[in-house]
């Protein structure tokens, strides 16, 4: 008998710490995203600015969630649980910016519509996205990876020391991109492309611009795919 009421006892008490490793938080307005260290966050448009927190093994005060001049904030505290994630899942209104930082991962998962926006991954994370925008702005260095899709009218990206932009799903008209120090990137260009490919970097292209102005320097490659 006292077996049974151990084990309801330590059933009940783990389907309590499982509950505690979610919860909903309000936050305040916000256009603008900054994700560090290892949190995977999921977003969606919805009505209402509201972050959806889980965690196995990371207890979910250490997940810093901020908002200060309509930039939404998350990080962990401390770093003690380096072989652990937190998930997040965030509803938004509006997007402009997106910084990931630190093996944090974006997933945007409808078509983010928009005039302009400005994307930057660093220090080894990853944003994956689709758009449908008129300007993007798309940074990527320190082994960090950006995967788009979608179409753009304006495409400025810079590629440097072991980033990766994946974007040959990304119709874009017209591209400028600069590339430093091992960079890679994989893109589609409609009208016109101008490209400065740097110390060791690869750039490789689909589509048939009307103009091209490619520059090369220190090992940089540049090849044409579709060729």
């Amino acid at each position: 008998m006292k077996t049974i009421k151990l084990i309801f006892l330590l059933t009940i008490l783990s389907l309590h710490g499982y509950s505690q490793n979610m919860e909903e938080r309000k936050t305040e307005a916000f256009d603008k995203i900054d994700i560090f260290g290892n949190i995977k966050v999921e977003m969606k448009a919805g009505q209402g600015n509201t972050i959806q927190v889980k965690s196995e093994n990371i207890p979910l005060n250490e997940l810093e969630s901020t908002v200060k001049n309509g930039k939404l904030n998350l990080k962990i505290k401390s770093n003690l649980f380096k072989d652990e994630f937190v998930h997040v899942f965030v509803y938004y209104t509006d997007l402009k910016e997106i910084y990931a930082n630190g093996s944090a991962e974006i997933k945007i998962l409808d078509t983010l519509k928009t005039k302009n926006i400005n994307i930057t991954s660093t220090t080894g994370a990853r944003v994956i996205l689709k758009v449908d925008a008129d300007t993007l702005n798309l940074n990527a260095y320190q082994g960090a990876q950006i995967e788009i899709k979608g179409n753009a009218i304006y495409m400025n990206s810079f590629v440097n020391n072991g980033g990766i932009l994946s974007a040959t799903d990304l119709i874009s008209e017209d591209v400028k991109i600069k590339m430093n120090t091992r960079g890679k990137a994989e893109i589609t260009v409609s009208k016109k492309l101008s490209a400065q490919i740097n110390t060791g970097a690869k750039l490789s292209y689909f589509g048939m611009p009307e103009t091209e102005d490619i520059k090369t320097s220190l090992g940089g490659k540049v090849s044409k795919w579709d060729e």
